[in-house]
């Protein structure tokens, strides 16, 4: 019987040299260790030899990429798996049945449906009464065109197709439309009705003898006639010369018109010893004008008296000029009104 030693706890790991373990025969006593023991159902270690031949059995371990060596029903040049169906439990379609379909399909655009053919209809019994084709063929052969935006009449009563005219013939007069004879006889009656150019063959004779009206007189329409043809225009008003100077103003005379007569009202100083000269210029095209004056006139002077004086001129000129001189060369002057007149 072996001899029972008790267990010891190991506070470290026992130091264990063992060389091969198939030479260790015995009991190993009286050691101061805990000594495996491999008899019995106790441990199987695995030996050097097992996990060398496991181990030449592997290429590779990796877990994300496991290599498969070799695999049955692989078709490893298309990377395919080769299936063969034995057993149909579901009833696929075969080929036969597909082949069969394709045959009867000529095309199948969804987009451009062709049909072959047409079922022939035949209307038994009418219903709703339907147009027959005698009716339509004899419709048809009535229409000689019938297009709605150029109808042709073929024939139309009272129409003069010569003068494109409709003839009237009128039969009842509910209104009392003017008769021939009636207009014929008021054509008798006129001479000429040009309203543009009226012909009065003659005029009675008017005297009158009473006006109770205020008609107007042929001397007050001649002085408007007269007077409409005279241009009357102001020139200047409350304007001061200064000593020894003088303004100028210009004015374009009115088609037709030949004549002027300038009116001039001045006022001098009471101490001026020289009055002023009226002086016009000519001028063809409103800008340039006479080099020398056409006309002076010197305007006679009182000193500190107002003078009002018109001069006749000739105007046959598209500008006349008219200068007023301040001969005094002390005092100043005032034009107090310059007006002309021009007339045909």
């Amino acid at each position: 019987m072996p001899e029972s030693r008790p267990k010891i706890s190991l506070t470290s790991a026992p130091e264990i040299t063992i060389g091969d373990i198939n030479d260790i025969t015995g009991t190993i006593a009286d050691k101061d260790r805990f000594v495996l023991d491999t008899s019995g159902n106790r441990i199987d270690p695995a030996t050097e030899g097992t996990l060398s031949s496991i181990n030449g059995k592997i290429v590779k371990v990796d877990t994300d990429n496991v290599k498969v060596i070799s695999e049955v029903a692989y078709d490893s040049a298309n990377d395919l798996k080769k299936v063969s169906i034995q057993a149909d439990g579901v009833g696929l379609a075969t080929e036969s049945t597909l082949s069969s379909i394709n045959t009867k399909i000529t095309k199948c655009d969804t987009d451009n449906v062709t049909i072959i053919s047409l079922p022939s209809v035949t209307i038994g019994t009418d219903n709703v009464g339907l147009a027959k084709e005698s009716t339509l063929s004899s419709i048809n052969s009535k229409i000689t065109k019938c297009d709605t935006d150029n109808v042709t009449v073929v024939s139309e009563v009272a129409y003069d197709s010569t003068n494109d005219w409709k003839k009237i013939s009128i039969v009842n007069d509910a209104v009392g439309l003017a008769t021939e004879s009636t207009l014929s006889s008021i054509d008798s009656k006129i001479t000429t009705c040009d309203t543009g150019n009226v012909t009065v063959t003659s005029l009675p004779a008017i005297t009158i003898g009473i006006d109770n009206v205020g008609l107007a007189k042929d001397s007050t329409l001649n002085t408007l006639i007269n007077n409409q043809n005279k241009v009357i225009t102001q020139l200047a008003s409350s304007v001061t010369v200064t000593a020894g100077s003088s303004v100028t103003y210009d004015h374009t005379i009115p088609d037709n018109h030949t004549g002027a007569v300038i009116t001039i009202r001045v006022t001098y100083d009471a101490s001026a010893t020289a009055g002023a000269t009226i002086k016009t210029y000519y001028s063809q095209d409103g800008t340039n004008f006479d080099t020398e004056a056409v006309d002076s006139v010197d305007l006679s002077f009182t000193a500190g008296a107002t003078i009002q004086q018109s001069i006749i001129v000739a105007a046959p000129c598209n500008t006349l000029r008219i200068e007023v001189v301040n001969n005094d060369g002390s005092y100043d002057l005032t034009i107090d009104n310059l007006w002309i007149v021009t007339m045909p």
